[in-house]
């Protein structure tokens, strides 16, 4: 009888999961699982989001309420370029992400034919952030794409549909890598 890794007798710690499938099985992941990677669930995104973007609402009202919108604005736009754009596209992590040990990523196929996962990039993590809008204003008062996360099964938002992109759990232990040149959007991502 063949064995797999982190199954007794294997010759691998026991102590991860292994996700992959058998080689005469359908690749069927389970829930929260893609690609064999595990995902980041509701309750993780939720609390790295309240930590990104309470504070700059709270700053933006106290700007408006001292009548100086303008600034107010200004400064919650530039975090959300800062925290959002650029640092969660070179790091795979916003301020709230880092602090909850999750990260944002996505498949790619290097040259050569490897399926890797890899850091989003800023151009990537602004799309996902204008796409975003789709998951505030879809049935606005509900915020459907918000919590959408709860019964999909790669508990993905619509932005990170639309993006292709993923959030690991704190529990997974790879590493993501940087994107090649010539590297192409893996399917299934």
């Amino acid at each position: 009888m063949q064995t797999y890794p982190g199954q007794p007798g294997s010759g691998t710690p026991s102590g991860g999961a292994y996700y992959g499938p058998r080689p005469d099985e359908v690749r069927v992941w389970p829930r929260g699982v893609s690609g064999g990677v595990p995902l980041a669930n509701w309750g993780w995104r939720a609390a790295a989001g309240a930590i990104d973007y309470f504070p700059a609402w709270l700053i933006l009202s106290l700007f408006i309420s001292a009548h100086v919108a303008a600034l107010g604005w200004l400064v919650f736009f530039g975090w959300l370029g800062f925290n959002s754009v650029y640092m969660q596209g070179m790091t795979s992590q916003s301020l709230g992400k880092r602090l909850v040990g999750i990260r944002l990523a996505t498949g790619v196929t290097q040259p050569g034919g490897r399926l890797v996962l890899v850091v989003p990039g800023p151009g990537l993590c602004a799309g996902r952030l204008l796409a975003h809008l789709l998951d505030v204003l879809f049935f606005f008062p509900f915020c459907i794409g918000l919590i959408r996360p709860l019964w999909q099964r790669e508990y993905k938002t619509f932005a990170d549909s639309v993006c292709h992109t993923l959030v690991t759990a704190r529990t997974w232990p790879g590493e993501l890598e940087r994107r090649e040149p010539g590297a192409i959007r893996a399917p299934g991502y």
